[in-house]
């Protein structure tokens, strides 16, 4: 009976020393899984894998190393270490990663790449299914194109009116848009993150909030450049005020990467709801719920500027300076008041557009203003240079177009398209679509 209990007895012990074993040996399993995840980022079709671990306690951070040999573009390595699990309640928390080809990233870096893997899977398991093109399918394949091309659109024709409302008030084109773009985009992430990812804030409230304080940031933006660059030069003719401008664009954009730095920042799409429009013929077509807030937003501001333009005492003395400077002059209009004022709007209309970009997609790019610029300068030649309804009107065809040659043949020839609907619009109407024939002031 004696050899029987202490038989068991053994049993028991080492039953409960080898235990612990299995555990730690499944917590290490989910850690090489974790790490081994995200070789498809590093390598394809690795010919061999080694597994290492560094392990020294739960207070300190746990390491695994994974090198392989073989497959493309070659053997190398990567580390991955992840937080104390006394400090992350015994799961597994990336910290941060060590690689051999791209050295260290950081946990942002690792979280991008978990959600591009993550994509490439849902893609893999799409089934796309080949429907016959009929012209039902067709057209509403257009009318997706069309849809697609709103917060384009929106953009466009907000940079684009200001274009034409400086464009006629102080006889010259500001080509310092893109900048100011940036900063809206750049002011509305740091409100973002601010309102909404700290004090957990509703994004509609948080949009509401950043949209005036884009406004008037952006807009005294317009009015220091008008300040200091266009004012000592407005009654001088020739080219200067055109060689300012771009020079002003170079410092400017310089500006904002020395503040922002050259790497861009994601954040959460404020809107991406997707509502299906027209369903069972086909071809579904839908809109994400942020494309309709810019749109609708848009709308809004068109109408305030319709009334501000034809009914306040500000827009009389803009169409007065637009039509004759000298004449304004003559009845009391005080012009650097008007052309200052127009700077103003002109910058925080250039705001909006960045924070309704970065609200849409979630990038900020110091260069993010730049495309948008000459893109705006585009649709309002196209609409005409000076008429308000036309620099809308050639935001919509532009982002339309831009749209389309990419749904419907190769995006890098986008740019082709749209500049080649602008000279056959100039060669045979100059003065673009809602334009009228302008004749010069003698002082001009």
């Amino acid at each position: 009976m004696r050899r029987a209990g202490s038989a068991r007895l053994c049993l028991v012990l080492l039953a409960c020393l080898l235990l612990p074993i299995p555990v730690a040996a499944a917590d290490r399993t989910d850690a090489i899984a974790a790490c081994q995840q995200l070789l498809p980022v590093f390598v394809a079709s690795p010919a061999s894998i080694t597994v290492a671990t560094d392990d020294e306690g739960e207070t300190r951070p746990f390491g695994v190393r994974i090198a392989w040999a073989g497959g493309s573009p070659g053997p190398g390595w990567i580390r991955c270490w992840f937080l104390p699990r006394s400090a992350s309640g015994g799961a597994w928390q990336f910290t941060q990663v060590e690689t051999s080809r791209f050295g260290r990233l950081s946990r942002y870096d690792v979280q991008q790449a978990l959600k591009m893997l993550r994509l490439k899977r849902r893609e893999a398991r799409v089934v796309l299914e080949k429907v016959p093109a009929t012209p039902a399918v067709r057209l509403l394949y257009l009318l997706q194109q069309v849809l697609n091309a709103l917060t384009l659109a929106c953009v466009y024709a907000l940079v684009a009116v200001a274009f034409t409302l400086i464009a006629a008030a102080a006889r010259t084109i500001m080509f310092g848009f893109g900048p100011l773009v940036a900063l809206g985009g750049w002011l509305f992430l740091i409100v973002h993150v601010g309102l909404q990812l700290r004090l957990g804030l509703p994004a509609g409230v948080v949009v509401t909030l950043a949209l005036p304080v884009v406004a008037l940031v952006a807009g005294q933006g317009g009015r220091l450049a008008d300040r200091l660059v266009f004012r000592p030069i407005r009654d001088r003719n020739g080219t200067g005020a055109l060689i300012a401008s771009i020079g002003l664009m170079i410092a400017a954009n310089e500006a904002v990467r020395l503040a922002v730095g050259n790497r861009p920042r994601q954040m959460s799409v404020v809107a991406d709801a997707r509502i299906v429009l027209i369903e069972g013929y086909g071809f579904d077509v839908s809109v994400t719920s942020g494309h309709l807030w810019v749109a609708g937003g848009t709308c809004l501001i068109a109408l305030w500027l319709a009334w501000l333009i034809g009914r306040t005492e500000y827009g009389r003395c803009l169409r007065a300076v637009s039509q004759d400077l000298a004449a304004a002059r003559l009845v009391g209009v005080d012009v650097d008041r008007v052309v200052g004022r127009t700077f103003l709007l002109g910058g925080a209309l250039g705001g909006i557009g960045g924070l309704a970009l970065v609200a849409e997609y979630g990038i900020a790019d110091h260069l993010m203003g730049g495309a948008i610029t000459f893109k705006a300068l585009t649709a309002a030649l196209l609409g005409g240079l000076g008429s308000v309804p036309g620099a809308f009107v050639g935001g919509f065809i532009i982002a339309v177009v831009e749209t389309a040659a990419a749904g419907y043949g190769s995006a890098a020839w986008r740019d082709v398209y749209v500049m080649a609907v602008l000279v056959a619009l100039l060669v045979f109407r100059p003065q673009g679509l809602l334009g009228t024939p302008r004749q010069l002031s003698p002082e001009e």
